[in-house]
């Protein structure tokens, strides 16, 4: 049931950015916004989280569900977390993956893209998934 809520709030973060939205806020530093994410996640920061990726791919009105999604990590102890990709495309496509073993949750992992334009970076999608018998979960790392 979790794996299947997390997939579905997955593709629908995925789906959402700067083509389907008015003006996301561009990021300066796209390691530094997914480390700040990323430790506002392993906080239990989750209203704040959500506020910010939903606002970064420029949907809003997503952001209670974010929320929603992410607590089900509430009241758990982040046992172990690390940035274990980070990708450049030439200057062009990011892709930055933290994995985490989360007590009582299991393994989970952490999943920003970002995307370059003539005006800086942008955020164009948020994912997380949990695996317990693949190095990465399917689908989670993309391109060549």
């Amino acid at each position: 049931m979790l794996i299947r809520l997390l997939s579905i709030l997955a593709v629908a973060l995925c789906c959402l950015g700067p083509a389907h939205a008015a003006q996301p806020p561009r990021v300066d530093d796209p390691a530094q916004f997914s480390h700040q994410i990323y430790t506002l996640i392993s906080q239990s920061k989750f209203k704040e989280v959500a506020a910010q990726l939903s606002d970064g791919v420029g949907s809003p009105e997503r952001s209670a569900d974010l929320e929603n999604t992410l607590k089900e990590l509430e009241g758990k102890t982040f046992d172990f977390g690390k940035k274990v990709y980070d990708k450049d495309y030439n200057g062009a496509l990011r892709q930055i993956v933290y994995y985490s073993y989360v007590e009582s949750f299991g393994f989970v992992y952490f999943r920003f893209s970002f995307k370059m334009t003539s005006r800086g970076w942008y955020l164009t999608g948020f994912q997380f998934k949990e695996s317990s018998d693949e190095l990465f979960p399917k689908d989670l790392i993309e391109g060549p």
